[in-house]
């Protein structure tokens, strides 16, 4: 009897280490051992089609890189950390259930996968390291939460990306976080932003660019017609950009201190509010920095004229 009962606790052990329902390709982890166990199983890792990971803080510098069968990710609210290339690669990684308290994401974390949507709980406060989401070709929406900060080259060559909302708390966008981003065709930055670093969204399909605030500096937003080819409209709905160039070193934008603001041989069109002529527009001035002036009487006419 007594051996009966313990092949039983082994086999119960097996079957929930090594997945849900009999179901080698689902699998739950809680501990830090079972998950160095399943990290270190080579064979194992490479048949996962749906992880669900609990009860530890950080998942390790790619711990499951090239899983190329993973479909789900589900992660508990222990999580806070994702370490760097832990997801790169995986290729069929379509759905995503994050944890609440995700503090970090790191570069490269899920470069090239097939996720779809990417929303965070408002719960998150979060920073996305470099490339962290590059090069997933079938990613269409990102909502980013309330209290998130997105580094370089975040979101490039994210090809089917149409919408993405950033959180009203960003105060600095960094370069190329939207490079390539063929499908996107307006940026709206936040009332929040300060400090835009070089080229946010670089060639890719944006025809307009919306400033809600106003912010300090501006670096290298923009320098000839190659980098926005489908860009003619930049919209402040407040005044004109500072442009301090003391302030832009301090947070090391990359083209600190002569803040270039220009679009070579491009005619790009600045819209504003007539609330704030006496800003863009003190003397009847028709241009800004070269760029011609535009206004308008209302948030409406501003947005929907082109």
């Amino acid at each position: 009897m007594k051996k009966l009962v313990l092949l039983l606790i082994l086999f119960l052990t097996i079957s929930f280490f090594f997945g849900c329902n009999n179901d080698s390709s689902v699998y739950y982890i809680q501990s830090e051992e079972q998950l160095e166990h399943l990290i270190s199983d080579v064979k194992h890792k490479q048949e996962i089609k749906v992880l669900k990971i609990d009860g530890i803080i950080e998942i390790p510098k790619e711990a499951f890189k090239n899983c190329s069968k993973l479909q789900e990710l589900i992660l508990g609210n222990s999580i806070q950390v994702i370490g760097e290339d832990a997801f790169y690669g995986c290729e069929n990684l379509a759905e995503i259930r994050w944890s609440k308290s995700l503090i970090e994401i790191g570069s490269g974390s899920f470069y090239g996968t097939g996720i779809h949507e990417l929303t965070f709980p408002s719960e998150c406060k979060l920073t996305i390291q470099e490339s962290a989401f590059w090069n997933c070709t079938e990613l269409k929406t990102v909502k980013l939460g309330e209290e998130v900060a997105c580094l370089k080259d975040t979101f490039h060559d994210c090809v089917a990306l149409d919408s993405i909302e950033l959180p009203p708390t960003i105060v600095l966008i960094e370069a190329e976080m939207c490079a390539k981003c063929n499908s996107l065709k307006i940026l709206i930055l936040p009332k929040s932003v300060q400090f835009v670093d070089a080229w946010p969204a670089n060639n890719s399909a944006i025809e307009r660019i919306v400033f809600e605030g106003t912010p300090i500096a501006v670096s290298g937003l923009v320098t000839n017609a190659d980098e926005y080819p489908n860009l003619n409209e930049i919209i402040f709905l407040e005044g004109p950009p500072q442009q301090d160039a003391e302030q832009a070193e301090l947070v090391d934008l990359e083209y600190a201190p002569d803040l270039p603001f220009y679009m070579g041989d491009r005619t790009v069109t600045i819209r504003y509010l007539s609330q704030y002529r006496d800003l863009w527009s003190p003397n009847g001035e028709t241009e800004w920095n070269g760029f011609p002036l535009k206004e308008c009487s209302n948030i409406e006419d501003l947005l929907s004229a082109e």
